[in-house]
């Protein structure tokens, strides 16, 4: 339907993402409409029905990539919504297309938003939402923020705002040099390897190996590389380690490293092994419901013996879901709270002979036996994961509060069923 683009296709896709009972389908309707129709009309659609976090997601991503859009009829509709990740996102377009009243209205209340919200999460989003309209003199609050003992996911947002004024203030001043022009965006480097802050490090390692290697080496000096590396653990900091070696070999004109998987050091153990049946279930009891989970025991042994040692340790209880991506993933169980955390030990990755089908349960891995806690649920079929990432288990009830998870949710407690 989205190839054919005709009047009777907007109808129907416009039924199917409002009206249609099945939440998949109405993610994939709210993509098409989008991607076919950017007129401003097309809000009362895209708008017209966001009952969980992956529509509102949906929706905010077609509407981001329209050329021109109203304004103050954004504004109206964040003043409606009561999902506060689309009520931010809803105002970050504002920032983007009003005019200088209008986005002055928007940051004022994304600032209140921030300064009210208990929740972290909430509290990122809206400090990414400003980068919108970057105004100079946030440089210095976000670098502030960035070393402050703030929630990962807020000194995160703070980088990625830093790194936007920066950018801006790059995109529109004369420089005399090369270095003079970056040097603003090196500042803002440094300052993050240098919290020695794992998540930091690896967000910065994520912008440098993306940039060219002339680039990379105005970027990062040895010795800031060499700060960074020093205070990441062997193992639980293991992905910032491999992202910062890339940079590194970016910057010098070597080749990237090959992956190398981590020694083994998290042995099974077999008594406690022998106490699972196939089949285990567990309750995921959620701040939007419960999801029950079956692990393959059989396929899986070590990583399903892990889940339910840190099951009955306790660990995932108060933990947040980090990530969603519509029609794709949810994603939790990190220590940290931003996906850059993990255990001080690493798992064995277990090919499983089923398939990533909608419901299932995977292990979340920087590479090849490095796998740990943070475990993902599929909204959907995913075929690019298999024979890739460990598939451990799958969801046999709550696929309904899969679909309603966003980002932030918090995990109550996971329990054994026996």
């Amino acid at each position: 339907m989205r190839k054919m683009g005709d009047r009777a296709v907007r109808s129907s896709l416009g039924r199917i993402a409002i009206e249609n009972p099945r939440t998949n389908e109405r993610v994939s309707a709210l993509r098409a409409y989008g991607a076919l129709y950017t007129d401003s009309s097309s809000m009362d659609v895209l708008l017209g029905n966001t009952l969980c976090a992956a529509e509102g997601h949906a929706a905010l991503a077609a509407l981001a990539s329209m050329p021109a859009l109203p304004a103050k009829r954004l504004g109206w509709e964040a003043q409606q919504q009561g999902d506060t990740l689309l009520r931010i996102g809803l105002l970050s377009l504002v920032l983007k297309h009003g005019n200088e009243s209008e986005a002055d209205s928007a940051r004022l209340a994304l600032l209140a938003i921030g300064a009210a919200s208990l929740n972290p999460y909430h509290r990122a989003a809206a400090i990414v939402a400003r980068t919108n309209a970057p105004v100079d003199r946030d440089i210095d609050a976000c670098m502030e923020l960035m070393r402050s003992d703030a929630h990962p996911a807020e000194r995160q947002a703070a980088f990625h705002g830093a790194v936007t004024n920066a950018r801006a203030i790059m995109m529109r001043s004369r420089y005399a040099s090369r270095e003079a022009q970056y040097a603003g965006l090196r500042q803002v480097i440094e300052g993050a390897l240098s919290t020695g802050d794992p998540g930091l490090i690896c967000v910065a390692a994520e912008l440098l190996v993306e940039e060219d290697a002339e680039t990379v080496a105005l970027l990062l000096s040895p010795a800031a590389e060499q700060e960074a590396v020093g205070a990441l653990h062997t193992l639980r900091d293991l992905e910032a380690k491999l992202l910062m070696a890339q940079a590194a070999a970016k910057r010098d004109g070597r080749s990237s490293p090959a992956h190398r998987a981590p020694p083994f050091n998290h042995p099974i153990n077999h008594e406690r092994l022998l106490g699972l049946k196939q089949g285990q279930q567990y309750r995921i009891a959620t701040s939007k419901g419960d999801i029950i989970i079956a692990t393959d025991v059989d396929e899986c042994p070590g990583s399903s013996l892990a889940f339910d040692s840190l099951v009955t340790a306790g660990y995932y209880d108060g933990k947040a879901f980090h990530r969603m991506v519509p029609g794709f993933v949810i994603q939790g169980g990190c220590p940290r709270g931003d996906g850059y955390g993990g255990m001080p030990w690493t798992l064995r990755t277990e090919i499983s002979r089923s398939p990533f089908a909608a419901g299932a349960v995977g292990l979340a891995s920087a590479g090849r036996d490095t796998e740990s806690c943070q475990f993902f649920i599929t909204q959907a079929a995913a075929p690019h994961l298999d024979g890739r990432y460990t598939r451990f288990g799958e969801v046999t009830a709550g696929m309904d509060v899969v679909w309603q998870v966003g980002v932030g949710d918090r995990i109550i407690r996971v329990t054994r069923e026996d």
